[in-house]
């Protein structure tokens, strides 16, 4: 019994649907079995029961349904839940929806353009870099090329220089006015920039066709450029008035060139891009002068210094060069280029640990910076440190498999750490792919010197017989017959440079080589070596001023290589090898090279 009462009371509505669940909840809280959940009085039931009548909300008991809430309210408020009262809520409540989603939209819209906007100063500045590096190879303008189409789609504009609506499309016309405009005027400088790089490429490929083609398309871009900007730049017309004159317009080139000096630069942004201009065309001098221009009037401008640094370095200015990238990487510390560019220049100034570190920043950067490892790789052999050299030139072994330098100098790093064997299984490996490929066969043959000579002239050889011009393979050839044919060498090593003025590996050994011969056009050497001294350059132009001042008994010689020699111990050229080097024995003889060990313990 006790059981059975405990039980909650029947509901109402099980039996008769028709009962409405306030009253149904009513009933069951008066016959709840525990007295302490009924109503405490009467008159709260009584009230209740009244409020029920009238159509309120329940006060001491529950209200399950909310329809029969909303129901109750109507009836309580007849005139607002007529049908057009109801009409009139609907389309109040609907048009707040209605703004709600516009604003919301509006909000998503305005995301949207910030993260273009991020993605767009990202891979402007990248592009940037890639289509002005004029001088390096045309694998990374060609990358420059890729990045700008896909950048310049992604702001309404096709690879004519066509833009669908205002330059820019809908997301640039949602940013501020300033950084609208700040977009637009990317957007010019990156349609000039590749039609620069692409009249750049179809030059380099040696047929006329081509060339005329690529100076067509570029006047024809200049052309729908002009259409699209108002007032257009003076850097447009400067630009297109040459190649017109490429192309035989002189009357159009002419008024070209006119209107450009009717237009003279006045912002930072107007003289970096005469500049620019000036150093795409060689004119290093004229764009020294432009870019000095442009910094003069806005120092934090990242891209002005990053194309003065360019200049400089071009004009072999290697410290000045270093000044600027500093500049460029405390106004930009996120961008790789800058930090690289400056271990560059770092590095042919003669600063390895200095650039190792600039490097190391770059890839921190960005961890795929295959080119800042490579460049790190050959900086740290250059710091006798085989094994981390080891580790960065594989990483970036697929983006210098053209580069017999890269290749010969992993090769290199191996046998330094006892793993010939290992140097000799990657050349051979990479030959059984391209039994022809010039510059594994170059590499293989550079590292087979020391162990294999016969071996590696058969190397040099076959490159030579393939292509005459190969100076790495002319410089190999040179090292192989030295010993039994000075002449022969001296006649390859004035070959490699005739074909790479720039191999300095072939510059130190001829300078040795002169040097031994008495001859004084040995100081030239040496005075290319010091213009990019490295520990190993300044090293080997030491050894033969040693050599070349013991010959002719010439002292200025003899005290100009205790100078070049401290300042190679300084740049870490190891004091292990120089102690028993031959080439110095007249400076251990004289006393000097205690003096060279000396100086460079005190700068340390």
């Amino acid at each position: 019994m006790i059981r059975e009462r405990r039980k909650p009371a029947p509901s109402l509505r099980s039996r008769v649907p028709e009962v409405p669940p306030s009253l149904d909840a009513l009933v069951a809280k008066c016959l709840d079995p525990d007295p302490a959940r009924r109503h405490r009085f009467a008159a709260d039931l009584a009230e209740d029961l009244r409020r029920f009548l009238d159509d309120l909300p329940m006060k001491h008991g529950p209200e399950p349904s909310l329809v029969e809430r909303g129901r109750k309210w109507a009836r309580r408020h007849p005139a607002v839940s007529s049908s057009s009262s109801t009409a009139l809520a609907f389309a109040l409540l609907l048009g707040l929806s209605i703004f709600g989603a516009f604003q919301a939209y509006e909000a998503m819209q305005g995301l949207q353009a910030r993260l273009k906007l991020r993605a767009f100063h990202r891979d402007f500045l990248e592009c940037q870099f890639l289509l002005n590096t004029f001088g390096d190879s045309d694998a990374r303008i060609r990358r420059g090329v890729e990045l700008a189409a896909s950048t310049l789609k992604s702001a309404g504009v096709d690879e004519s220089g066509s833009a669908k609506g205002p330059l820019g499309g809908p997301w640039v016309d949602r940013l501020a006015p300033q950084e609208r405009d700040e977009v637009r005027r990317s957007i010019v400088d990156l349609i000039l920039e590749d039609a620069r790089a692409r009249v750049v490429l179809a030059g380099r490929e040696c047929e006329d066709e081509a060339r005329r083609e690529a100076l067509a398309r570029a006047v024809s871009r200049l052309d729908r450029l002009q259409a699209s900007v108002d007032p257009a730049p003076s850097a447009l017309f400067r630009e297109r008035s040459r190649y017109r004159a490429a192309l035989g317009d002189a009357q159009g080139s002419i008024a070209d060139l006119a209107e450009a000096d009717a237009r003279p630069p006045s912002t930072c942004h107007d003289w970096t891009a005469l500049g620019l201009s000036f150093l795409s065309t060689d004119q290093v001098a004229e764009a020294e002068e432009a870019l000095t221009q442009a910094v003069a009037l806005d120092v934090t401008s990242f891209w002005a210094w990053f194309a003065l640094g360019h200049c400089h370095f071009e004009q072999e200015r290697f410290e000045e060069a270093v000044g600027d990238f500093t500049a460029c990487v405390v106004a930009r510390p996120e961008f790789a280029w800058g930090h690289y560019n400056r271990g560059l220049a770092l590095a042919r100034a003669g600063r390895p640990r200095e650039a190792c570190d600039a490097y190391s920043r770059a890839i921190a950067n960005d961890p795929h910076f295959a080119e800042a490892r490579i460049d790190r790789g050959l900086v740290e052999l250059d710091l006798d440190r085989p094994a981390a050299a080891e580790a960065d030139l594989r990483s970036g072994l697929d983006r210098a498999r053209r580069d017999p330098r890269v290749l010969s100098a992993l090769g290199d790093a191996l046998a330094r750490q006892g793993k010939p064997d290992e140097a000799e299984r990657l050349f051979a490996d990479l030959l059984a792919h391209e039994p022809h490929d010039a510059a594994v066969r170059t590499a293989r043959g550079i590292i087979r010197l020391g162990l294999d000579p016969k071996g590696a002239a058969e190397d040099f050889a076959l490159v030579l017989s393939d292509d005459p011009s190969c100076a790495l393979a002319h410089y190999g050839m040179a090292r192989v017959v030295r010993e039994r044919d000075r002449d022969a060498a001296l006649s390859h090593l004035d070959q490699a440079l005739r074909d790479d003025p720039r191999l300095f590996e072939a510059v130190e050994l001829r300078a040795l080589e002169r040097a031994r011969r008495g001859d004084r056009s040995a100081l030239d050497d040496v005075d290319v070596l010091v213009k990019a001294p490295t520990a190993n350059r300044l090293y080997n132009a030491a050894c033969a001023l040693t050599i070349l001042g013991e010959k002719t008994q010439d002292e200025a010689s003899l005290s100009r290589a205790v100078d070049l020699l401290g300042r190679a111990f300084l740049a870490g050229a190891p004091t292990s090898a120089a102690d028993s080097d031959p080439d110095l024995e007249p400076l251990r003889r004289r006393g000097d090279y205690a003096e060279a060990t000396a100086r460079s313990a005190v700068s340390r």
